[in-house]
């Protein structure tokens, strides 16, 4: 199973190579995951605009 990254108010399959996720207790493989290919100025930029939108509400 692959992880998504949670970005931009989406999931977001991240692509290149893949990082294994193991089970603390056991050792077991339980998934593989990615954040190559995320556009990481864009998700600071959406959480910025989010942030004043919510503040915003907030204030009325």
């Amino acid at each position: 199973m692959q992880l998504q990254n949670y970005a931009r108010g989406e999931w977001i399959k991240g692509s290149g190579k893949l990082a294994e996720v193991h089970d603390a207790s056991t050792g077991d493989l339980i998934a593989t995951t990615s954040s190559c290919g995320l556009h990481f100025s864009a998700m600071l930029t959406y959480a910025r605009r989010s942030a004043v939108r919510r503040c915003a509400r907030r204030a009325h």
